[in-house]
């Protein structure tokens, strides 16, 4: 309707008699449907009630008020059997979210017109009121119509059943209807494509997988299709069950670029990495312009610590003009973990604050955590200063950088306040009180350390990190070292594999005089992972256990292997001493 026209029919209502489109009652305002007297609400047939309330029923639309409309238009179409109006009474009744008025509705309307739409949209309504199963197309009488049309079947239900934002189990019971036909088979066959967008939206994803495989097979890949899978099914489903579905499907499909890339991505988070590589370096030989390929592919060459032959591939890009931004973030990463700060300054510098908010904000903290170690401390501040002023919804993540960077500075007081800060708030975050519990260590504060590894054991009280750390520094800055026991054997039998705890394990025995098992968790402990931390503690109770010889062994090797660490050179004075 013409604004102009609307304008004109609003007019005439008023100089009707009409009244005020919103009254005031009781300082509320009420809709139209709600302000009409009684005998205004009576069914009025004649030419000038009839329009009235038509007039009425669209200007309550206008207002957003659906459910007094469509009050208004049920009235007039009791008797009626206008298809128009019937159309209309049910799309408010579905707009106000009044299902079963849209039930009755929407069956009256399809005994009018008997067309394949309006028994679709019946059937979802049906089934979002938990009224389909097997039989239902069968006693609804609309099998011939399924059969006619079952593409434009299966589509009209699925986009009725999306417009009602229908549960899965909604879906789940169309698609048994269907499994009921007799004719499913040769459906299932032909349209394949519809009924696995069912099945997906129904949440049967191995149902779902088993309708994509038969379209690749009868008609060809259809890559949206595979995109809603993963996409739905990613939040339920573990990376190894979806690599899997890709690699079913490109065994139907031919050598396609999109799923090489999907399945490169879920082994990579399989920790897959080398397979990943050999998915996607096919692609990236015989395309080497094709950028993404090249881009994913440098990504996998970081995490399998392969940085000469991933900066190779990121340089290159970078001269293509390739997402200048990512490029950049990744070249800096990759010359951080190599120890060339300077060329990570450059790089951390080159992504501009137009980039993806979480790639500009990585890169801001990364450039204060490289100026740092560059011993630009003030630079550093400054940097993340700006970063927490413009990026304020970041403030926990600029926080943890700016503690780490005072840490390393030596500055523990100013670290803690910046956390504390941090803490007051976000009220309650684990990242941060576990970072300010570290750095109350460095400080003897064990006060500070019990009260906020306390409060994340309240809310999670099998938090490994939290038990282990607490379980530490009890055993390091307290006397209460059968306390400390508890904490870390709890952490211990959480996570016996963790050389950390292990660690913790080995140190508090030891502090509790108990030397054979010390020993033992230790040994285990530095078999796992040669920490300069672990072969301290190792190297300490072995001298004390009277094992010297040995203990002098491990001291020169870890010596050699980590140069300069304070742990062990420590030692070397207090022991050989």
């Amino acid at each position: 309707m013409k604004k102009s026209v609307f304008l004109l029919l609003i007019v005439s209502a008023f100089s009707s008699g009409c009244n005020s489109p919103l009254l005031e009652r009781k300082g509320q305002q009420t809709s139209y449907s709600k302000s009409l007297s009684e005998a205004e609400r009576r069914p009025d047939m004649s030419s000038h009630g009839y329009i009235y309330q038509l007039l009425l029923g669209e200007f309550t639309i206008h207002t957003g008020d659906f459910s007094g409309s469509f009050d208004i238009y049920s009235r007039l179409m009791v008797d009626s059997y206008d298809e128009k109006l019937l159309k209309k009474t049910l799309n408010l009744a579905l707009l106000s979210k009044k299902y079963v008025e849209a039930y009755f509705l929407s069956k009256k309307l399809c005994n009018l017109v008997k067309h394949y739409e309006c028994y679709a949209r019946f059937t979802a309504i049906a089934a979002k009121l938990d009224l389909v199963n097997e039989a239902f197309l069968k006693k609804a009488d609309i099998m011939h119509l399924v059969k006619e049309t079952p593409e434009s079947f299966l589509r009209s239900i699925s986009n009725n059943l999306a417009f009602m934002n229908a549960s899965a189990s909604s879906y789940a019971r169309v698609l048994m209807a269907f499994k009921g036909l007799d004719f499913f088979e040769d459906v299932s066959d032909e349209h394949s494509d519809m009924l696995a967008v069912l099945a997906i939206q129904a949440e049967n994803y191995n149902q779902a997988i088993n309708f994509i495989i038969s379209q690749t097979k009868s008609k060809g890949l259809n890559l949206p299709l595979v995109r809603l899978l993963l996409t739905k099914a990613e939040k339920n489903v573990g990376p190894d069950v979806l690599r899997n579905w890709v690699n079913s499907i490109r065994r139907f499909s031919g050598e396609d670029r999109q799923l090489a890339l999907w399945e490169a991505l879920f082994l990579s988070e399989l920790g897959h990495y080398e397979m990943a590589k050999k998915v996607i370096r096919k692609f990236y030989v015989s395309e080497p312009n094709d950028h993404q390929v090249a881009f994913a592919l440098g990504l996998l060459e970081i995490n399998s610590q392969q940085f000469k032959k991933a900066q190779k591939i990121f340089s290159d890009l970078l001269l293509a003009g390739y997402a200048p931004n990512e490029v950049n973030f990744n070249l800096g990463g990759i010359s951080e973990l190599e120890g060339r700060l300077a060329d990570a300054l450059i790089h951390y510098k080159a992504v501009r604050s137009n980039a993806d908010s979480q790639i500009y904000v990585s890169s801001q903290l990364r450039l204060a955590f490289v100026l740092s170690k560059m011993n630009m401390l003030r630079e550093s501040l400054s940097i993340l200063s700006a970063l927490g002023s413009s990026h304020p919804g970041e403030f926990i993540q600029i926080s943890l950088i700016k503690g780490d960077v005072l840490v390393e500075n030596g500055k523990y007081l100013e670290a803690l306040d910046v956390l504390g800060d941090a803490i007051k708030k976000a009220d309650f975050n684990f990242e941060l009180l576990y970072a300010r519990s570290l750095v109350a260590e460095k400080l003897g504060r064990i006060d500070i350390i019990e009260t906020d590894l306390g409060k994340v054991l309240e809310f999670d009280p099998n938090n490994v990190e939290a038990l282990n750390a607490l379980g530490y520094s009890l055993t390091n800055l307290t006397e209460r070292h059968s306390e400390a026991l508890i904490f870390i054997k709890k952490a211990f039998d959480l996570m016996p594999d963790s050389y950390h705890i292990l660690d913790s394990m080995g140190w508090v025995y030891f502090k509790l005089g108990r030397l054979d098992e010390s020993i033992k968790f230790l040994r285990q402990a530095y078999s796992q992972v040669r920490d300069p931390e672990v072969a301290a503690h190792l190297i300490e109770v072995l001298w004390a256990g009277g094992m010297q010889e040995e203990a002098v062994s491990v001291l020169e090797n870890s010596m050699k292997e980590f140069p300069g660490d304070e742990n062990l050179e420590g030692l070397v004075g207090r022991l050989l001493k």
